[in-house]
């Protein structure tokens, strides 16, 4: 249901395997959210930022990578992943209150 979350690794920072994903698990790339950190994950962070998902990085990439997210997080190994789980929950339509 719409309340589930799934936490699934896609190591390629591929945006054709979020697109895969976002079909197979969540019905569209909007109720998906991203974490990306190198220049790899640019296409994916921008993808989904785009079309209406959730994309992450943290506040120690590169500017470029920075750029391609909707959301920055604190630094990774200060908190970043529990801050960006924190903004997932924050903007999940699902657990807002009506």
């Amino acid at each position: 249901g719409g309340e589930d979350i799934e936490i699934i690794i896609v190591d390629d920072g591929s945006k054709d395997r979020t697109a895969e994903i976002a079909d197979m698990y969540a019905g569209n790339i909007e109720n998906i959210a991203v974490f990306g950190d190198y220049e790899n994950d640019i296409n994916m962070l921008e993808y989904v930022k785009d079309n209406g998902g959730l994309s992450i990085t943290f506040e120690n990439t590169s500017e470029p990578v920075k750029r391609a997210a909707k959301f920055i997080s604190t630094p990774t190994g200060k908190g970043g992943v529990k801050k960006a789980i924190e903004i997932i929950l924050k903007n999940n339509e699902y657990l807002k209150e009506d």
